[in-house]
Order: structure tokens, then C-alpha cells, then sequence
């Protein structure tokens, strides 16, 4: 059974999607929930004809920086990367239509062609060029969450920065798990979603993030 607070972001989630693609409540078929995030709670609407559509409640947090996400969500519509119909840069609600596809499982992602199709996504990921200032990734940002790291740990990651200090910015996505990839195997397409944590980062952070 929902929850009271469940039912009320729901609610709210198909008030945000009447209101901003004029599609009716009659229209829609259904409303399922998704995800309860660490930053958002997401749906997945489908309508009579046929379409789906994603509708994320975002919330506030002082670690996401939505003006940082809308900046770069426009960069990525326009080389392609991004279909956003409806976008809250204060608040992070967000309205997108539905890839088609799945999230890779571990048969996936232990596949030569899939790993392939990847590779190549990450490096035209890093291709996009940006023309305008945005978030750098904060490599001591785990200190303000407090998390507990081991001192070894710790000695090594500055060795790594150190290490590593002078490799080129690229845009990188952050936080590229495998629940942040939808893969179409059919049409052997990557696609790349949520980027709440989107910045310039070094060229193997999304690599290593993946692998981890």
C-alpha cells in the first residue's frame, strides 16, 4: 500500500504533467511508480495513444545544483543527448519522454558488444564541446557529507589527485551506473539519463564510476 507522502508525489507528479503537455487525466492510462531517488521520485505515464513519458519529482539538496543541470541539459539537446520537455531549474521536476530499452544486467554488461557501444558513448560524451562556464567536480566533496574513509583509502586517493592533477576537463555525466543507462539491444543504442551530477571532470572518472 502507497504511503500518504507516496500518494501526494504522485499526485503532484500527474498535476505537473497535465499542466505542461496539455495531454487530459482522461488521456492517461496509467501512472506507475518508478523510483524513490536519493534527490527525486520518478513516474512513468502512459497514455491512450500509445506514449510514454517520465516525470521526475525533484527535491532540494544542497549537494545538486539544479541551474548547474539545466545548463548542460540544454547543451545536451541540442547535440542530441537529451529529450527534456519540461524542465524546474529551482526545484528539478522534470518531464522527458520514455527511451526504449532497459537498464543493462549483469549478462550486459559482461558482453563485449555492449561494452563496445559504451566505450564509444563515454567518448562522444566527452566530445561535446562547452562554450559556457560550468560546474567543476569537487574532488573533496565527500568531506562535507562526512563519510567515513578508511585513512589508507584516503592516502591513496590524494596520491591518485595528485597523480592526475593536470588531465584535461571533459564533460563528464558522474554518476554513470548502470541505472543511469538505459540500452536498447535491438537497435544496439546507449542511451545516458539523470544527470543531476553532471560536470567537468577528468576523462576516466565515468570509467572508473561504471567499473565501481
Amino acid at each position: 500500500m502507497p504511503t500518504n507522502k507516496q500518494e501526494e508525489i504522485k499526485n503532484k507528479a500527474l498535476n505537473l504533467f497535465i499542466s505542461q503537455t496539455k495531454i487530459q487525466k482522461e488521456e492517461i492510462t496509467s501512472i506507475e511508480y518508478l523510483l524513490d531517488g536519493y534527490t527525486n521520485n520518478s513516474f512513468l505515464i502512459n497514455t491512450l495513444n500509445g506514449d510514454k513519458y517520465i516525470v521526475r519529482i525533484g527535491s532540494v539538496c544542497k549537494h545538486i545544483n539544479r541551474k548547474n543541470e539545466y545548463e548542460i541539459l540544454e547543451i545536451l539537446s541540442k547535440n542530441n543527448e537529451s529529450d527534456i520537455l519540461y524542465f524546474n531549474h529551482v526545484n528539478g521536476d522534470m518531464i522527458r519522454k520514455f527511451i526504449v530499452g532497459h537498464t543493462p544486467n549483469y549478462q550486459d554488461i559482461h558482453s563485449k558488444t555492449f561494452l563496445n557501444l559504451l566505450a564509444k558513448k563515454i567518448s562522444s560524451f566527452h566530445k561535446i564541446e562547452i562554450n559556457q562556464k560550468i560546474l567543476v567536480n569537487d574532488y573533496y566533496a565527500y568531506k562535507d557529507i562526512k563519510l567515513p574513509i578508511d585513512n589508507k583509502y584516503e592516502i591513496m586517493y590524494y596520491h591518485l589527485l595528485e597523480k592526475n592533477k593536470n588531465l584535461p576537463l571533459v564533460l563528464s555525466h558522474n554518476d554513470l551506473s548502470p541505472w543511469n543507462i538505459i540500452y536498447n539491444d535491438e537497435k544496439k543504442e546507449i542511451h545516458f539519463i539523470d544527470f543531476e551530477w553532471i560536470r567537468l571532470n577528468n576523462i576516466y572518472f565515468d570509467i572508473a564510476t561504471f567499473i565501481h
